[in-house]
């Protein structure tokens, strides 16, 4: 059977030629009108005109490209993309937009009028509420079953305005003929039958919740597929199979409510339930009440049912022939459980600052398990002989020779077509800057950009989780720069595998709500002892950790924490030794006040499916070059050198004073000095500590002694009473510590006076 979107596809302009409306307030000119078609070809299929129920054309700014105003027109493709999940996607909105109703324009016209509408008829597909307005049945067409509310939370305004306009008495949330089947997917034992029809009857619910206060009856129809040739689904396709009588009969059908004072009725061509007080009948009529009655209604449509194993909201049963009744294999309760070894954890939702709710599981004792469900649920409750800590975000796997998965589900698939993301990619430039960078030193042609660098490490941590990173650090002094957006981006993309600490985490022995994860961000980072600092650079590159919960055992487990510093303190909130290669520091600027964004971090959340999409299209353009991925080099910034300056203690700094010094002056390129001579250089009685300082330095004595000379500066005064310095040479023998003259001073050669 051909369908009516099929011919108006191969008809186009001969069906809707003359189909338009007038947009009065074009260009805001007063009085001043323009025809628009309602229906146009495009490259990917029909396009569908939006507008208001005044006839005012919805405009919107294209995200692709220079910005341009646009008339609203959303596509129903001609070819219907499947999506990885198995579900089918119809219509093409422009990315960014929010969903709207489709007006015929027989109810703008009823609506300029005030004309009486006794009967409104709501419905899924803008073309259906079309074909049903041509034959008399006043329809609104809507996006999807669950796109009955606005941005607000709301009912349309427009359909408000026009209930009340038009005076309406009745409004019928119309459905397909197929809304109580179950999934036409293959039917396995891990496959929740009641999944389908549960959402086709929340849609009622929430119809029933949206309209309840607006003084009008209100009912719940569905096409009677079955008892129509051809099994149309949708009302436009019930409409295309009848011929002309018959559809004047349905549309009789459609109106006529003289026969249904409240209850059920069905007809020939559908079937309708009032739902004016509650929608109680509905979950009944769905058999959602009964799996006895739900299992024995789909057993006639899926024969497959009879001997498999089912869930039924989260409950697994199987039918017992012998009772003539579904009997509980699994109860709903004990997948809310598992344990591993010895202890007991509950899944948990929670909340987060959207009122999206975030999957994890919290700890629980056994007596409270057997308080709140009984001894019987413990038979039930899955078993796993220890911990796993395995990340991927495109193959992932919760249980891997039965060891539970530390690392949470990856929660975003990628767009499949759609790789424009310019909120989230102008943000990044922000971040990591657009300083240039050579990626080969003797090739000009291989410069890019810093924030390419910061688009590789934000790849990387997407395809190889597993990959060594470098410690991102994020500084600086001004306030509303978007560090903390930029990580709060991050826990929104990683979720439950990212965690947010403070300093006094990362000084505590109790590390199980952190060390499992893939990125640890420090927020307003102050790191001053030294063996924090030594913690989180062993961390970063550590291959397993101890993984370390207050009251149980201790046990090692994969590691692959990426660390985020965050701090207002530009030169001093860490201390960074200049042979340290672990640290890309960032001063990032303040946000401009065309950049400054309060809605930034909810579109770029919005965004995340293109950005995942964008980041499997393109290339990591910096090449494996150290442990850490990046060539040290790259990682270099002002910021860096900054903080290195700052970080050195006094010692140090009197040590590099001396040497550079005495490069100056005896012109050597290489000096060896024993601990004792060195000590005494830079006047410190205590050699232990001079050389903690120089191992901190990168300086590592000699392994065997040896007989050297190293060079002494001293006064020498001339019998016409003038000072000069000389240079004389002192030998020694033991161990010593070499420097070069490079690391102390930027000129080749010294000068000797004297």
């Amino acid at each position: 059977m051909v369908s009516f979107e099929d011919n108006l596809v191969a008809k186009l302009s001969d069906i809707f030629h003359t189909d338009s409306i007038e947009n009065c307030q074009y260009h805001n000119i007063p009085n001043t009108r323009k025809e628009y078609s309602i229906f146009r070809a495009n490259d990917k299929g029909i396009g569908i005109l939006l507008y208001t129920i005044r006839g005012e054309v919805h405009w919107f700014r294209s995200l692709e490209g220079k910005q341009k105003t646009k008339e609203y027109y959303q596509t129903r493709l001609l070819h219907p993309k499947k999506r990885k999940d198995s579900s089918v996607q119809k219509y093409d909105i422009p990315k960014g937009q929010k969903t709207l109703p489709f007006f015929p324009p027989l109810l703008l016209r009823h609506f300029e009028s005030s004309e009486t509408i006794e009967t409104l008829y709501l419905t899924e597909g803008h073309f259906k509420a079309f074909k049903a307005t041509m034959h008399g049945i006043l329809c609104v067409g809507l996006p999807s079953i669950t796109c009955l509310r606005d941005k607000d939370g709301l009912m349309y305004d427009d359909i408000i305005a026009l209930i009340k306009k038009c005076q309406v008495q009745r409004v019928v949330w119309l459905h397909d003929g197929d809304c109580r089947n179950i999934t036409s997917n293959e039917i396995t034992d891990q496959t929740d039958l009641s999944t389908r029809p549960y959402i086709f009857y929340k849609s009622v619910e929430a119809f029933y919740d949206l309209m309840s206060k607006e003084g009008v009856r209100l009912y719940f129809a569905h096409i009677n597929s079955q008892e129509v040739t051809g099994n149309p689904k949708g009302l436009d396709d019930l409409l295309c199979s009848l011929n002309e009588s018959e559809q004047h009969e349905a549309a009789k059908e459609f109106n006529d409510f003289r026969v249904q004072k409240s209850g059920t009725y069905t007809g020939v061509y559908l079937t309708r339930i009032e739902v004016t007080r509650s929608t109680r009948s509905v979950f009944q009529y769905f058999m959602l009440d009964n799996v006895d009655d739900f299992y024995h209604f789909h057993l006639e449509q899926r024969p497959e049912l009879k001997e498999l194993q089912f869930k039924f909201f989260g409950t697994t049963y199987r039918y017992d022939h012998g009772s003539n009744k579904c009997v509980i294999v699994t109860p709903r309760s004990a997948a809310n459980y598992f344990r591993v070894g010895d202890t007991y954890y509950q899944y948990v939702e929670i909340p987060d600052q959207w009122n999206t709710l975030i999957k994890t599981f919290e700890r629980r004792e056994r007596k409270t398990i057997l308080e709140d469900n009984g001894k019987e649920i413990f038979e039930h409750i899955h078993k796993y002989t220890s911990f796993c800590n395995v990340p991927s975000h495109t193959d992932y796997q919760q249980v891997i020779h039965n060891c539970y998965n530390l690392y949470h589900p990856f929660d975003w698939q990628a767009s499949e077509e759609d790789s424009s993301c310019p909120y989230t990619l102008g943000f990044i430039k922000h971040i990591f800057g657009s300083e240039s960078i050579l990626l080969n030193v003797d090739d000009a042609s291989s410069a890019i950009e810093r924030w390419e660098l910061g688009l590789d490490y934000l790849q990387l941590l997407f395809q190889k989780p597993q990959q060594v990173l470098p410690i991102l650090c994020l500084i600086s002094k001004e306030r509303q720069t978007g560090k903390t957006t930029f990580g709060d981006w991050l826990k929104e993309l990683y979720k439950e595998n990212m965690a947010i600490v403070g300093n006094a985490d990362l000084k505590s022995e109790f590390n199980a709500h952190w060390i499992s994860k893939l990125i640890v961000m420090v927020d307003e980072t102050k790191v001053d002892q030294e063996v924090v600092v030594e913690r989180l650079k062993a961390l970063s590159t550590a291959k397993s950790a101890i993984w370390n919960s207050k009251g149980k055992d201790q046990k090692s487990i994969p590691t692959f924490a990426k660390f985020i510093l965050i701090s207002n303190r530009e030169e001093d909130f860490i201390r960074i030794d200049k042979h340290e290669i672990r640290f890309w520091v960032i001063r990032v600027p303040k946000l401009s006040e065309e950049t400054l964004d309060v809605k930034l971090l909810r579109k770029m959340v919005d965004e995340i499916p293109s950005f995942l999409n964008y980041l499997c299209t393109r290339k990591v353009k910096a090449p494996e070059k150290e442990r850490h991925w990046f060539e040290s080099r790259l990682l270099v910034t002002e910021a860096l050198q900054s903080i290195v300056a700052h970080s050195k203690i006094t010692v140090e700094k009197q040590i590099e004073i001396a040497l550079t010094e005495l490069f100056e002056s005896s012109g050597e390129q290489v000096i060896t000095m024993p601990l004792t001579d060195l000590a005494t250089l830079v006047k410190q009685q205590n050699k232990s500590y001079v050389s903690e300082v120089l191992n901190r330095m990168g300086y590592k004595s000699s392994e065997y002694p040896s007989s050297k000379y190293f060079p002494r500066i001293s006064e020498r005064r001339e019998s016409t009473g003038e000072i000069h310095l000389c240079c004389e040479y002192v030998k020694f023998k033991g161990r010593f510590y070499t420097f070069n003259r490079k690391d102390f001073t930027a000129s080749p050669e010294g000068i000797i006076e004297g």
